[in-house]
């Protein structure tokens, strides 16, 4: 029953339910109940052996009680104001909840109940002859209880020395229901709305208000569950960062992973809040610590917590008894500049073992003050520093904003600092001889030195003349100043050294010259044009292969190519790689041929031009990093890992078991899995199942395959682009035109010549095309002829 509860919160409140939600609901279900019984005691026989009815069958039964002219009593009436406000009042919080494109099908149909609710008590108001005034009652939209004036609901109840009308306590006690949802003859009889989506969760949740000891098993099944969870996102993490420590596994990979771990666990703590009401880890533990009581208790069928469990949840109340301590402490009395002189521990001490917790809560605490101190300080931060992990900017918005009940993210502080210890644990504990703390910072610093060159090279080329705001030039000098300010930034504390920190900003530097290099392959189609130059020069002539080209082709194929790689109609194939489109003429039929030609838009010549380039904006469809790198695509959508995604991850995963099976596995009996098997259908492995994919299948392949394209230095490729073109450019036009022209008439006019090849099955050379081979097949062979892949991929990753 705890997975349905579970589940049956998730389908309906899109979130969490508050507690006073949770309460107009259990009114409403009772209200309706009392309804649909009076309505169901008057009406014919075959309503009352059905255990389901619809709307429509309400509407039938409200016909008939209206022929036969039954008088509605008051407690009835007020049962419907009630039903009619509170279901008002649940359509109007899930109607803002809905975000705007989302599907409003939901709502529509809670409206259409409340809507066909208040006919049927309008029409039985009217029958009766009651004022109209109270049927207008029931379509106020406050919360239940507010503004509504009913009748005296106990005036049925007999008084002392008065004697009671028996046909009207008859019909009270008639029509009310249980309220202790003990067994009684309506309780059992009453047919159940199938219509009513809402109120399926609340039955639900009454079930488990029977005895007082059920919640708490239900408590403690669905906290177990969760803290199984949580201890299998630190497992999955512990595996990864072991390999990046013995060099296995790279140190993006590490901190890409645990981010993901920390998006997963994002949803576990919206779970635990929708339906545990659990906001924080004191909130945790006392549940937990209660709900242990029960569940060890004799007689009960569930075992027991785990170790682990009880460890985790112990760690997560200190770290938040720690975050409690430092937000009430303030801002520190001293300025930045004494903090500088005040003098920080001389050494830590990091231990693994069950004799660990003194330490634990010493260096959380100096975690803590780290991350403090970063934020009050008074410098400059970069992107790359601020977003080192999903850590900094979570206890970051806790420290610096008051808390609020309904926005309080202290499980995810104190789960993140839980997570950044255990990630430096497993990192340093992991192989012998202990690696330096400091070893991940240098790598960080290592790589961000490698990549100023790179850009700046780009920077220097005459094909950015301007740094006028807007254009790419303007972006890649900012872009160049983030890196400059990251090397200078001395960070050498507790915090800038972790591990998941410093692979997080790695990762943060990869994204951003992805992101740009992309820029660089549309910028003035400089490298398109060599890309397509080399599949018309390799598809004609003898040319022998560039290997970093034919990798251009095969893995970023999707942008340079639309449509695919092209065996004849190359010139359309380029025009649309420049973002060019079909426009047909005015004044002549859509039928007639040459009524069209292809043109390049003004939105794509812009791109095209360097403007509309900045990270922040709207990004190209051409050049979405979904089609080319998985990994890029997660981390830019927060790396939660939605259904489309999920299956592909999977899609991978399947096809690289099926191609390393040997074919000995064939005779191996099925009747006997591998221990190593995985099986996402159980609720506690299905991270850890995504987490390995995600690691093995995808991430690896993109930083240790044959083309790393998570590696590629785009600014080095879109360098040796440019001389190519130049060379083309300058010995095409000769000496009538100034060199350094970057001209791609070269392009056109070979590409051109191609399709007429195809169109006539000739060869090139009876075009008069000879010299324009010549000159484009010497350029390219001299620009990248003896150049291997590992030449143009990143180093210090």
């Amino acid at each position: 029953m705890a997975a349905m509860l579970d589940c049956t919160a998730q389908q309906t409140s899109h979130g969490r339910i508050p507690a006073s939600l949770l309460t107009v609901y259990v009114q409403y279900k009772q209200d309706t109940r009392a309804i649909v019984a009076w309505l169901v005691s008057h009406g014919p026989s075959k309503y009352k052996r059905p255990q389901t009815l619809y709307i429509k069958d309400l509407l039938d039964l409200a016909d008939t009680v209206q022929k036969k002219a039954v008088k509605m009593p008051e407690i009835i009436a007020f049962h419907f104001r009630e039903a009619i406000a509170a279901r008002t009042y649940m359509t109007k919080f899930f109607r803002r909840l809905s975000t705007p494109g989302s599907d409003d099908q939901e709502n529509i149909n809670h409206e259409h109940f409340t809507t066909c609710l208040t006919e049927i008590y309008a029409s039985l108001c009217e029958c009766c002859g009651q004022l109209r005034q109270d049927c207008k009652r029931g379509k106020e939209s406050g919360p239940p209880g507010n503004g509504l004036q009913p009748s005296n609901r106990f005036s049925s109840l007999q008084i002392s020395g008065s004697r009671p009308d028996r046909s009207s306590t008859d019909e009270v006690h008639r029509c009310r229901p249980p309220r202790d949802g003990g067994d009684s003859p309506l309780h059992s009889t009453c047919p159940r709305l199938v219509d009513d989506t809402l109120g399926e969760s609340v039955e639900l949740l009454k079930e488990t208000e029977v005895t007082c000891q059920l919640p708490i098993v239900y408590i403690l099944r669905l906290i177990k569950g969760r803290m199984q969870e949580m201890n299998d996102l630190l497992a999955a993490t512990r595996d990864v960062w072991q390999q990046v420590a013995n060099g296995e596994v790279p140190l993006v990979v590490g901190a890409f992973i645990s981010n993901a771990a920390f998006a997963v666990f994002e949803e576990i703590e919206q779970r635990l809040k929708a339906t545990s009401n659990i906001w924080n880890p004191a909130i945790l533990r006392e549940k937990f610590v209660r709900a242990t009581q029960v569940l060890v208790s004799p007689g009960s069928d569930d075992g027991g917590p785990s170790f682990a469990a009880l460890q985790l949840v112990e760690s997560l109340d200190r770290c938040w008894r720690a975050l409690l301590q430092l937000k009430s402490d303030g801002p520190s009395k001293h300025s930045l500049e004494e903090k500088r002189t005040v003098p920080a521990p001389s050494h830590l001490i990091i231990r693994q073992g069950p004799g660990s917790k003194a330490l634990d809560d010493n260096c959380q605490s100096v975690l803590l003050h780290s991350i403090a101190q970063h934020i009050q300080t008074s410098a400059v931060r970069t992107s790359m520093i601020y977003l080192g992990s999903p850590v900094f900017p979570e206890v970051g918005y806790y420290l610096t904003h008051p808390n609020h009940d309904d926005d309080n993210n202290s499980l995810r502080c104190s789960y993140g600092l839980h997570f950044l210890l255990s990630t430096y644990k497993d990192y340093l504990f992991a192989r012998q001889p202990t690696p330096a703390p400091s070893s991940c910072r240098l790598q960080a610093l290592q790589f961000a030195q490698d990549a100023i060159p790179s850009i700046r090279a780009v920077l220097d080329d005459v094909t950015m003349p301007c740094r006028c705001p807007g254009t790419l030039a303007y972006h890649l000098e900012n872009l160049h100043q983030d890196f400059t300010a990251f090397l200078q930034a001395r960070m050498f504390d507790f915090y800038s050294q972790s591990p998941w920190v410093c692979g997080s900003q790695i990762l943060e530097m990869l994204d951003a010259l992805f992101y740009y290099g992309l820029r660089l392959f549309s910028y003035r189609n400089l490298v398109g044009s060599v890309v397509h130059i080399y599949n018309v020069l390799r598809q004609f002539t003898d040319m022998d292969s560039i290997p970093l080209l034919d990798h251009l082709c095969s893995s970023f194929g999707e942008i340079l190519f639309p449509g695919g790689r092209p065996c004849r109609r190359f010139k359309a194939c380029y025009v649309r790689y420049m973002g060019g489109r079909l426009h047909f003429h005015s004044r002549s039929s859509a039928h007639k041929s040459g009524c069209h030609s292809m043109a390049v838009p003004a939105h794509a010549a812009r791109v095209a031009a360097g403007f509309g380039t900045r990270k922040e904006a709207v990004k190209d469809p051409r050049f979405d990093s979904r089609k080319i790198s998985l990994l890029y695509h997660i981390k830019g959508t927060g790396y939660h890992v939605d259904s489309p995604t999920r299956k592909r991850v999977r899609g991978l995963s399947d096809e690289g078991e099926k191609s390393s099976k040997p074919k000995a596995a064939k005779a191996q009996s099925c009747s006997h899995p591998s221990h190593g098997d995985h099986h996402p259908s159980s609720p506690c492995s299905r991270h850890q199942h995504l987490l390995s994919s995600l690691q093995k299948e995808v991430v690896q392949a993109e930083f240790r395959g044959a083309f790393p394209v998570a590696r590629v230095n785009l600014f080095q490729v879109y360098l040796s682009c440019i001389r190519i073109v130049s060379t083309m450019s300058d010995q095409y036009h000769g000496e009538s035109a100034r060199p350094g022209q970057y001209c791609l008439c070269s392009a056109d006019a070979l590409l051109a010549a191609a399709d007429r090849c195809r169109d006539d099955e000739n060869p090139l050379q009876p075009l008069g095309c000879t010299e324009l081979v010549r000159i484009c097949r010497n350029a390219i062979c001299e620009a990248l002829k003896g150049e291997t892949v590992e030449q143009f991929l990143w180093g210090h990753v």
